[in-house]
């Protein structure tokens, strides 16, 4: 039976490292609590189970900190600079891997600018650092995948890294191996087609994935090593890809995800003998869960309406995760790291009395020790509700949706905000959301509907979307409104549309193509003219034949990227006819999404004589990725809401 400990604040010095003690503002807490980028995140348990290391962002700047997982220690201190962290695990008790991300150029790539990923090595033995893919001629420190931990047959630890290399005047992912000395060398090249690796724990080369970009023919590669690979099975798909979901322990399976109509089925195949097998139908709807840092699977999960579930293969992983749950009753928990031997581990939990923090759960002692709540100052009276909702659209069709209820408001003629999710291929979930909790605990009940296209709610719902953009894929967002208002708890006179991404572009197509519905809109990083949203993308792409390009096509409802029946779905061009203030907020260094987008809309609406502004955030990518920025974008689009949507 698992023990909870106390909740108590860490003492000695963790406590004056970390900071994080339960400060409550006197009405409401302030927005940075939850405007920041999280106090914590990222944690790893070492494979001993002995420390982990965290992510720690305080006004100080960000640092790596390793602490002693029984007396919770601090043992390691490491400043980062202020690179954009993506991941982090150990190659072993002394090594820790970073992954991280600038936005930038790479004269020798394609010259364009991109999000590039990255990588170095921590060593907290010998007090060094160093990059990875910085040792080969033809190479550059850019990722191609993420970097994998593995053990080869002479026991020593050794990172297998995909990355970019140059056999002609072109890149291509190969896999380059990097010992502990930092001695980096060539294990094997790819084409210009290779998309994806599967690697074994020792090391071994198990597959290969290709990937025509014109024309959506692919191909898997399956063996015992990289000079025994060899076709096991073939297909075409215009817009996605076969792909890599892990393999087994013994290295005898490889699990591959092949798309059938926009559905993954997960199939294995024998590596020895390259046999293809039947689909995994317990998989279907699953993702699988790999150990940390490796290819390895120890079991499979799914996103469900109000929980992430999880199934482990191993019976003893099963029953530690149930007494898990149970210790958590009534909360939100996911598994985060855990050690090699399943001694600790470490989970994320939301919910109820526990808030939203991280714990490390001891199998020995029987015992989980709170360790830090995620955000600085938002414990669990600064949480409001959420709840998984659902309601009909206007054609009939089920819409699923989550509610954020402000605390210490009666649930009734509350001021609405609308926050669709980016995507469109994507979806919210139960858990945490630090941007409607923050526009909750200004007393507005937000909606975050999951209008249909967007993913994890069945292929049905899905394909449902594909040429309602801007079209039934907004209404969906306002049938929502209806549906709560209906219900008494919504003033259907104080609502309001936000969204980032394609939410973005629905906020600014609910004032323009749709009107009379919503007080304001808020735009972050929204296309607004998507005939130039998508040559765009074909310029970056050198090309308007690739599956991206294709995938666009197919949400759109158009042929090519100069389809004249854009124009109607363009706020932009529709922005004489706009209904409500607007505010534009985008990044400089946006790779995604122009910043050029929302200067057009800009533009467009001062010509048409309407009310709008616009919030530049500089250094800032299409992924809010830095505190200041981040906790720019929250103040001035909450400052805007309470004067164009006053909550009271």
């Amino acid at each position: 039976m698992l023990k909870i400990g106390l909740r108590t604040i860490l003492l000695g010095l963790v406590a004056s490292v970390l900071v994080w003690g339960r400060g409550h503002a006197a009405d409401r807490s302030d927005l940075s609590a939850y405007g920041r980028l999280p106090l914590i995140d990222s944690l790893s348990m070492t494979p001993s189970g002995k420390a982990f290391a965290v992510i720690v962002r305080d006004e100080g700047g960000a640092a790596v900190r390793v602490f002693d997982a029984q007396s919770l220690s601090l043992t390691g201190n490491v400043p980062l600079p202020k690179a954009k962290v993506r991941n982090v695990f150990w190659a072993d008790d002394d090594r820790l891997v970073l992954v991280y991300s600038r936005t930038g150029e790479f004269s020798t790539l394609d010259g364009k600018t991109r999000e590039y990923f990255m990588g170095s090595e921590l060593n907290f033995k010998t007090h060094k650092a160093k990059a990875l893919l910085t040792g080969l001629d033809r190479s550059v420190n850019v990722l191609g995948g993420q970097p994998v931990r593995a053990t080869d047959k002479s026991g020593e630890t050794i990172l297998i890294v995909p990355g970019l290399t140059f056999p002609g005047n072109q890149s291509v992912i190969s896999l380059i191996r990097h010992t502990d000395s930092g001695l980096e060398s060539l294990l094997t090249e790819g084409t210009l087609d290779t998309t994806d690796w599967a690697i074994g724990p020792t090391g071994s080369v198990l597959g290969e994935v290709r990937y025509s970009k014109k024309d959506g023919r692919w191909k898997v590669l399956v063996g015992p090593g990289k000079s025994e690979l060899k076709l096991v099975q073939s297909g075409t798909d215009l817009i996605n890809r076969p792909r890599f979901v892990g393999v087994s322990a013994d290295e005898a399976k490889v699990f591959v995800s092949i798309p059938d109509e926009e559905n993954d089925h997960i199939h294995t195949v024998a590596v020895q003998a390259g046999t293809w097998g039947d689909e995994l139908t317990d998989l279907r709807g699953r993702s699988t869960v790999k150990e940390q840092g490796t290819h390895v699977v120890i079991g499979s999960s799914k996103l469900a309406y109000n929980a992430n579930d999880y199934e482990f293969e191993a019976a003893s992983d099963q029953t530690l995760w149930q007494a898990v749950l149970k210790a958590f009753s009534g909360a939100q928990v996911d598994l985060i790291s855990l050690s090699h031997d399943r001694t600790r581990l470490i989970v994320q939990v939301f919910g109820g009395d526990f808030g939203f923090g991280y714990y490390i759960v001891d199998r020995k002692t029987g015992g989980a020790k709170w360790f830090g709540d995620v955000y600085k100052n938002v414990g669990p009276k600064e949480i409001s509700e959420r709840q998984y909702i659902h309601y009909a659209a206007a054609d009939g069709m089920d819409i699923p949706a989550y509610l954020t209820v402000p605390r210490d408001r009666p649930a009734k003629d509350l001021p609405l905000i609308v926050l669709p999710h980016g995507g469109p291929f994507a979806r919210d979930d139960i858990g945490f959301d630090w941007w409607s909790q923050a526009y909750a605990s200004r007393g507005y009940a937000v909606l975050q509907p999951q209008f249909r296209g967007s993913d994890g709610f069945g292929l049905d719902h899905l394909r449902a979307g594909y040429g309602e953009y801007g079209r039934k894929m907004q209404t969906d967002l306002s049938d929502g409104i209806t549906d709560l208002v209906k219900k008494g708890l919504v003033d259907p006179k104080r609502v309001a549309v936000v969204g980032g991404s394609y939410g973005g572009y629905a906020a600014l197509a609910g004032v323009t193509l749709q009107t009379g519905i919503y007080r304001c809109a808020v735009s972050l990083a929204g296309p607004s003219n998507m005939s130039k949203q998508l040559l765009f993308q074909s310029a970056n792409y050198g090309t308007s034949r690739n599956a991206f390009s294709r995938y666009w096509h197919e949400y759109l409802g158009v042929k090519n990227d100069r389809d004249p029946t854009l124009d109607a779905i363009s706020p932009e061009l529709q922005a004489a006819k706009a209904s409500a203030p607007i505010l534009l907020i985008h990044g400089v260094d946006d790779t995604v999404v122009p910043i050029d987008q929302s200067k057009r809309m800009e533009a467009a609406l001062k010509r048409a004589g309407k009310p709008v502004e616009m919030v530049v955030l500089k250094g800032e990518d299409h992924w809010l990725s830095t505190s200041e920025t981040r906790l720019e974008m929250l103040t001035a689009s909450t400052a805007f809401l309470e004067r164009c949507n006053p909550p009271n």
